[in-house]
């Protein structure tokens, strides 16, 4: 964005984004599932005032379900199909073929969402093979996905305590909600009544990120952002959406369990935790006594107390220069995580005064550190 001269406000994730588009101007509770290309997120909102206060209740989400793991579905049965009619593809040796089945694979699920049946046409080994593939067995293939997903909205609506019944609307956005066997069993755990269709499933985000690109223009205006206050007029937004965000995943650091001994992710700040948030722990510092002179300040975000294999690494920060003392509450870790899901982090050795700081945004990698 900045090397093409545009000023960045801020940062929104895709299902907020699409809670925005779907809620505005609605009051009640409503579920949102996006279904993307690789990933689906649950959010469980509440919209007050017409929709112009939207607060999100509980998040949950995956990053192996989504629309990629629905055609890789279909070039399996593809392959099988092939393999029972003499003809086994390999990964490796024939990897052309296999693009092109994933290509008709993409086109079949598509077909699939307006049709009962269609007939895959693939190359195989330079042997053309038709393969049926009606709607029933389509949605077999799939069964388990859906399950995993109508999984991630029961966690959403616990973590809410929201139960179905209490739900004003139910909305399925992204490229994968055109799956009609995802879509038609979402719709069921609340009633075909409750299934929102006011919106395009494919632009819902975008449209959302443009209402949060003027709530951003008006949060720097309210703090004095004179040079912003200057070009919002001419871009003509208005920012009339207040979005409460949580924190989708546990935030915290690389620990040692002086119990178990083992590494896990010390959660600072709970999911579901409202936007901002701050959280201040200190820690032990493992060899502190014996001169051990460096830490590796480790944010990951995950779920409380998992191994940190099971977690996602935002930011690593080395504490070095640690002259030898106390082992014990020796290094504060500080986090503040502001409405855009950044968060700052400043760790500080008690003992010398040694300290780092940097930023991190919540969804994806360091973006900016500095020594102290």
């Amino acid at each position: 964005m900045e090397q093409a001269t545009f000023r960045p406000l801020g940062t929104i994730n895709e299902p907020s984004a699409a809670v925005i588009a779907v809620a505005k101007g609605k009051n009640g509770v409503y579920v949102i599932v996006d279904i993307g290309a690789g990933t689906t997120d649950v959010s469980v909102v509440r919209s007050e005032d017409d929709g112009h206060t939207i607060t999100i209740l509980a998040t949950a989400g995956r990053d192996d379900r989504g629309g990629r793991e629905v055609t890789s579905r279909i070039v399996e049965y593809c392959l099988d199909y092939a393999s029972q009619h003499g003809v086994a593809l390999d990964p490796e040796e024939d990897s052309r073929d296999i693009v092109i089945i994933e290509s008709e694979a993409e086109t079949c699920k598509q077909d699939l969402s307006s049709r009962d049946s269609v007939t895959l046409t693939i190359r195989a080994k330079d042997k053309l093979l038709d393969i049926p593939l009606t709607l029933s067995a389509f949605n077999q293939l799939i069964a388990d996905l859906c399950q995993d997903i109508l999984a991630l909205v029961d966690e959403a609506l616990s973590q809410a305590q929201i139960t179905p019944d209490e739900v004003d609307g139910v909305a399925s956005v992204g490229g994968g909600s055109r799956v009609r066997y995802l879509r038609e069993n979402i719709e069921v755990k609340f009633g075909s009544a409750k299934a929102m269709k006011d919106f395009d499933v494919d632009k819902c985000v975008v449209m959302g990120a443009v209402d949060a690109i003027a709530i951003k223009v008006q949060e720097r205006i309210a703090v004095g952002d004179v040079a912003l206050q200057g070009m919002a007029p001419e871009y003509q937004l208005k920012g009339n959406v207040v979005l409460r965000e949580v924190l989708g995943q546990a935030l915290g650091v690389l620990a040692v369990n002086t119990r178990t001994m083992r590494e896990q992710l010390a959660a600072m700040i709970p999911q579901g935790t409202a936007l901002p948030a701050t959280a201040s722990t200190t820690f032990g510092l493992i060899g502190g006594a014996e001169g051990v002179d460096s830490a590796d300040i480790v944010v990951l975000q995950g779920k409380a107390n998992c191994d940190p294999s099971d977690a996602t690494e935002l930011a690593r920060f080395p504490l070095h220069d640690l002259p030898a003392g106390p082992t014990d509450e020796r290094v504060r870790v500080e986090l503040d995580v502001d409405t855009s899901a950044l968060a700052s982090v400043r760790a500080v050795d008690t003992f010398s005064g040694k300290e780092i700081q940097g930023q991190a945004h919540t969804a994806a990698a360091v973006t900016k550190s500095h020594l102290g």
